[in-house]
């Protein structure tokens, strides 16, 4: 069975608008661009199967999420401007 790293990242109750999000893990980085808001909602997703990056998922490597240290993965929703609206961290399941 190959590996694989699966990451979403949702905000809610945001003002209407364009917002990007970056998540990291063990030192790592990875972007979106900039995304409409639904409603009060935006959602982004990071993979690394794909038929899900085919699908629209932001790629990343399999090996992306780290388990050391705490949390395993933080992510951040920024606005237009770049400035951060909301960041959270947690720590992942992970299936074999």
């Amino acid at each position: 069975m190959r590996g694989r790293s699966q990451i979403s990242v949702d905000g809610k109750n945001l003002v209407s608008g364009m917002y990007s999000a970056v998540v990291s893990s063990g030192g790592i980085a990875a972007a979106t661009g900039l995304q409409s808001t639904v409603g009060d909602e935006v959602e982004f997703d990071f993979d690394s199967d794909p038929d899900d990056i085919a699908d629209g998922a932001n790629a990343i490597a399999a090996d992306f999420i780290r388990t050391s240290g705490s949390p395993h993965v933080s992510a951040s929703i920024l606005d237009a401007q770049g400035q951060t609206v909301v960041s959270a961290g947690g720590n992942c399941d992970i299936r074999r």
